[in-house]
């Protein structure tokens, strides 16, 4: 089942990918979305035009269902009052797709365990604790400007508390988790393309190439590497 569903009685622009990722329902099937166990509405310009922001905030509650705004063509004075309703997630139809397939990874990449790629997880106290975790999450997970910025840290903030912990640069610390990421689908039998979209790239070769810029070969079954073993240098 896909995991979301545009709520709209007109059908969806191609670009958005829905063959894959969003279904459509037309907006008298508002009240029964709670039994289709999609994960996420999509309210389109004709469902913010015709539809109460009360009631739909109600049944978006009762049932715990995400809810996304994507408006095209509707003004402001439509789309204002359903964002002061409490619907903050605005997002352009052309990035729906986009979207969903980040959902998707994100639900498919493990959790490992962080003794798994990071042997001295004990030493482990906040804030680098969230700052490890939060690695996990992001859309490109080997980026070091992607991690400071979701942390909202400065680079040179993230290289002190990193060097401070780990004696480890942040680039060395996310290659880790690439490295056990890549280590858990190969064990796991996933294919060279499924791997690389579960850690941000665009096909099996954009992955062997950053593999090979450091020197490596992509990670096989095995044990991580001990640490204080150096990865190649980005």
């Amino acid at each position: 089942m896909s995991i979301a569903v545009l709520l709209s009685d007109k059908p969806p622009p191609r670009n958005q990918g829905v063959e894959c990722h969003v279904e459509t329902a037309p907006l008298d099937q508002l009240r029964n979305l709670g039994d289709t166990g999609h994960r996420i509405v999509i309210l389109g310009d004709d469902a913010m035009l015709h539809l109460d922001p009360a009631v739909a905030l109600s049944l978006m509650h009762r049932h715990s269902i995400e809810v996304w705004l994507s408006p095209h063509s509707i003004s402001a004075r439509i789309l204002i009052p359903w964002i002061q309703a409490g619907f903050e997630t605005v997002v352009h139809p052309e990035d729906i797709d986009m979207r969903l397939r980040l959902i998707k990874r994100e639900n498919q990449r493990p959790r490992l365990p962080l003794s798994s790629w990071l042997p001295q997880v004990d030493q482990l106290e906040e804030p680098m604790l969230r700052a490890v975790r939060l690695n996990e999450q992001l859309d490109h997970p080997y980026s070091v400007s992607e991690w400071a910025r979701r942390l909202a840290w400065s680079r040179h903030k993230l290289w002190r508390a990193c060097q401070a912990t780990f004696g480890e640069t942040p680039r060395e610390i996310t290659w880790r988790y690439v490295e056990a990421v890549v280590r858990w689908a190969r064990t796991h039998k996933w294919r060279e393309e499924q791997i690389a979209e579960l850690i941000g790239y665009s096909d099996a070769s954009a992955i062997a190439h950053a593999f090979r810029r450091r020197g490596k070969r992509i990670p096989r079954r095995g044990k991580p590497r001990s640490f204080g073993t150096a990865p190649p240098d980005a």
